[in-house]
C-alpha cells in the first residue's frame, strides 16, 4: 500500500513539474521569444479545472497540492512574459 501510495504521489508531482523546465528556459535566456503563450493559457486553464475539481470532490490532498503548483509554475511563466516582452510592456504602459 505504501508503494503504491509513493507511486502515485510520485506520478502527480512529475506531472505538476511539467512547467518547469519552460520557465527555467524563459529564466536563463531572459526571454520568452518563440514560446506560446496560447499554450501556457490552455495549460492553466486545464490545471484550474483540475485542481477545482479535485478540491470540490475532496480527492486526497496530493492532488489538489500539485494542481496548485501547477497553477503556479503556470503564473510565473505568464509573469515572465509580461516582464521579458518589451511589446507586452509597452503596450500596458
Amino acid at each position: 500500500m505504501l508503494f503504491v501510495e509513493a507511486l502515485g504521489s510520485l506520478a502527480v508531482l512529475s506531472e505538476a513539474m511539467l512547467g518547469l523546465p519552460q520557465l527555467l528556459q524563459n529564466f536563463q535566456n531572459r526571454s520568452t521569444r518563440g514560446m506560446s503563450v496560447k499554450m501556457v493559457l490552455l495549460w492553466m486553464a486545464g490545471d484550474v479545472f483540475k485542481t477545482t475539481y479535485f478540491v470540490i470532490n475532496e480527492s486526497p490532498a496530493q492532488f489538489w497540492v500539485c494542481g496548485t503548483v501547477q497553477i503556479l509554475l503556470d503564473v510565473a511563466i505568464l509573469l515572465q512574459v509580461l516582464y521579458y516582452d518589451l511589446d507586452t510592456r509597452a503596450k500596458l504602459g
